[in-house]
């Protein structure tokens, strides 16, 4: 199938060969949080036609932590939850799982990395 952007225009390649392009959060980052503590956060994921994707974008975004000894995460249909382990810097990044598309330029996931900050 193909998702349609709610746009006026779009380039040909990016409707037929979309693939992740943008990360928004809510609410929005950098984010400070307590060690032992959590935040809830929710993603749009946008894909290169404009189109949003469901939820999380599980089957085409890859979600990390830089350093998972200060920051853990939890992946949910709808939302990540972030959880402060220990006191430091690390950064929630979100990847596009598929790099069989290549894209000129190769651009990173645009809203990407978001600072965590646990103190």
């Amino acid at each position: 199938f193909i998702r349609v952007p709610d746009l006026a225009s779009c380039n040909l390649p990016d409707l037929l060969f979309a693939v992740v392009k943008r990360v928004t959060f809510d609410p929005a980052g950098p984010y400070a949080l307590v060690a032992g503590t959590e935040l809830e956060v929710t993603p749009t994921v946008y894909d290169s036609a404009g189109a949003i994707l469901t939820g999380t974008g599980q089957n085409d975004v890859d979600w990390s932590s830089s350093d998972t000894d200060i920051l853990g995460l939890q992946v949910k249909e709808t939302t990540v939850v972030l959880r402060a382990i220990a006191a430091g810097s690390a950064d929630l990044q979100a990847a596009r799982k598929d790099l069989s598309i290549i894209r000129i330029p190769n651009v990173a996931v645009e809203g990407q990395p978001v600072a965590v900050t646990v103190l």
